[in-house]
Formats: C-alpha cells, sequence, structure tokens
C-alpha cells in the first residue's frame, strides 16, 4: 500500500525510429543531390534545345528569303539600266541617221553652188533648159500623137 492508501499502477511503452542519410558528395554531380529510395529523377531542358533548332530554322529562312530579295532587287536594277542603255543607244542611232542625211544634203548643196559659182550661173542655166526641153519633147510627142489619131 502507499502512502495514502491508494494502490496506482502505471506502464510506458515507446519505440523511436530514427534513420540517418550521409549525403555526400564526390566527384561532378552537376549540384544535384538526391535523397531516399525509389526516388525518380528526370532531367530535362525544358524543350530548349527543340526551341533554338526551330529558331535557327527560321533564322536561315530569313536569311534565305532577304538573300533571294536582295537577288530580285539586284536583277530588277541591272534590266532597268539596260534598258536605259538600250533606249539610249537606240537614240544616239537615230541622230546619227539623221545627222548623216542633213551632212548628204548639205554636201549636195554645197556641190551644186560650187558649180553654179564655177559656171556663172551656167549649171543652173543648164539645169532649167533641160527641164524645159523635156517637157517641150513630151508636149511636141502629144500633138503629133493626137494629129495622127484625127487623120486616121
Amino acid at each position: 500500500m502507499g502512502l495514502f492508501g491508494g494502490s496506482s499502477h502505471s506502464s510506458s511503452n515507446s519505440t523511436q525510429n530514427t534513420t540517418t542519410y550521409n549525403l555526400a558528395s564526390d566527384g561532378d554531380n552537376n549540384g544535384v543531390m538526391v535523397g531516399g529510395t525509389s526516388n525518380t529523377v528526370t532531367l530535362t531542358d525544358h524543350d530548349a534545345v527543340a526551341q533554338s533548332m526551330k529558331l535557327a530554322q527560321a533564322a536561315m529562312d530569313s536569311a534565305e528569303e532577304s538573300a533571294d530579295n536582295v537577288m530580285n532587287y539586284g536583277q530588277s536594277a541591272l534590266n532597268t539600266v539596260q534598258g536605259g542603255f538600250n533606249s539610249n543607244l537606240q537614240s544616239l542611232e537615230t541622230i546619227q541617221a539623221r545627222q548623216t542625211n542633213t551632212n548628204a544634203q548639205q554636201l549636195n548643196l554645197l556641190k551644186s553652188l560650187a558649180q553654179s559659182q564655177s559656171s556663172g550661173g551656167g549649171s543652173d542655166l543648164l539645169a532649167t533648159v533641160k527641164e524645159m526641153m523635156l517637157f517641150f519633147g513630151v508636149l511636141v510627142a502629144v500633138v503629133i500623137i493626137f494629129v495622127a489619131w484625127r487623120m486616121s
């Protein structure tokens, strides 16, 4: 019996499980440490490589399109210059032909003037006499034909 006349009984039961993991880093682990058992670790670039490949392809496509545009612009500029050159060349040919014709006419006039001057105007008179004789000859022929027709 106890001191104060009552009886008591107590019992205690406890269990403590302590698991200790010692994690140590040895070598190049890229800053990743995983503790525990049956863990699944997934490393991902979050699609960075695929996206960078798409970006590189887009850059190549853009560069190709830009190069095509530059080539087309250059070809257009060359065609414009060539068209202007051809037009200018044709204009020069036309001017040269007209000048040649004008020079020939002026040369003929100078020859005629020189002949007239050297003959004292006789070459002009001779040309006029030739034209009058031709006209008179045609007139006589027409009269003879008309008279012959009337007589028949």
